[in-house]
């Protein structure tokens, strides 16, 4: 673990330290850690979660004790391991922060639950839902009836037109599809101003 995660000064994994040679460390010296100019890799990041786990697990020697000496690991340390060893799983997303936010902020595919229905035909061949089946107007809809305090949000719910177009052109690239987005996105702006009057007067 020693050799794998840290990045030493030097070189060296402070080969000095007391506790490799199995000694109290009752003036305790704290070694040089370099500053990692590079982000952890995923194979270095699995090594160090098996091995933590192997240690930190039941079976391991590390946590058995005879009559005349104590585990090698205590109960408090092993319940430490466990709870950093839970928290790495979430380190390959933290790497990734970029594509992890896109992707949760990616709700264009929402708009597309009734041609996934239908996943058998070919996109040209299904027949659209009517624009008060699309999930930004239904999210519209509902924040004109019953969230007046929110109108100033419904633009930001129109975004989704926009996230779904994304998806026609870089994944599904279909042109189809995003003449499809175009036209509800030109439909519900135009129920919007013509409903939006009524609402504010």
């Amino acid at each position: 673990i020693r050799e794998v995660s840290a990045s030493w000064a030097g070189g060296e994994s402070f080969p000095h330290d007391p506790a490799l040679q199995g000694k109290e460390d009752r003036e305790f010296t704290p070694a040089a850690i370099g500053v990692k100019c590079a982000r952890i890799h995923p194979t270095q990041l699995f090594i160090l979660q098996s091995n933590i786990a192997n240690i930190a697990s039941p079976p391991s020697p590390s946590l058995l004790k005879s009559m005349f000496s104590s585990a090698e690991i205590e109960p408090e340390e092993q319940q430490l391991l466990f709870e950093w060893l839970i928290r790495s799983f979430a380190f390959p997303h933290l790497l990734n922060i970029e594509d992890c936010i896109r992707t949760i902020g990616d709700l264009g595919k929402l708009q597309y639950r009734e041609d996934f229905i239908e996943g058998g035909k070919a996109f040209e061949d299904i027949i659209q839902f009517p624009i008060e089946s699309s999930l930004p107007w239904i999210l519209t809809t509902h924040t004109l009836n019953y969230l007046p305090s929110e109108t100033d949000t419904l633009l930001a719910i129109f975004d989704l037109y926009s996230a779904a177009a994304d998806t026609a052109l870089r994944q599904l690239k279909s042109r189809y599809l995003f003449d499809e987005i175009e036209n509800y996105a030109k439909l519900g702006m135009q129920q919007l101003l013509f409903i939006l009057p009524n609402n504010i007067y």
